[in-house]
């Protein structure tokens, strides 16, 4: 391994930098859990529907979009389940929902 520069060289098998073997353990295990997080969040639960859209299908819709109703009805838009209908159909996005609400595709 050549040395960085400005910094000495990794110790042997040292992948990550760290302090030899039990550096590059404990860096390997923080990998791995990135890992497994990102593969958690994006795969959903096995023989699940839908992944993490179906965790968010269980979070109340008025929680879900919380943020997006505020906005909306800062803009005079006050009738929150037709919001919320329009929110759902656009996945959420503000600026569809408002192409919606004010007659547009």
């Amino acid at each position: 391994n050549a040395p960085a520069a400005g910094g000495a060289a990794p110790a042997a098998g040292d992948a990550f930098g760290g302090a030899g073997a039990a550096g590059a353990a404990g860096g390997q295990n923080a990998y791995m859990q990135m890992m497994q997080q990102m593969m958690a969040g994006g795969m959903g639960a096995p023989g699940a529907v839908g992944g993490a859209g179906a965790a968010a299908a269980a979070i109340p819709a008025e929680e879900r979009y919380k943020h997006q109703l505020e906005q909306l009805s800062s803009m005079g838009f006050t009738d929150k389940d037709k919001c919320i209908e329009v929110l759902d159909q656009c996945g959420g996005n503000v600026n569809r929902a408002l192409d919606k609400l004010l007659g547009g595709a």
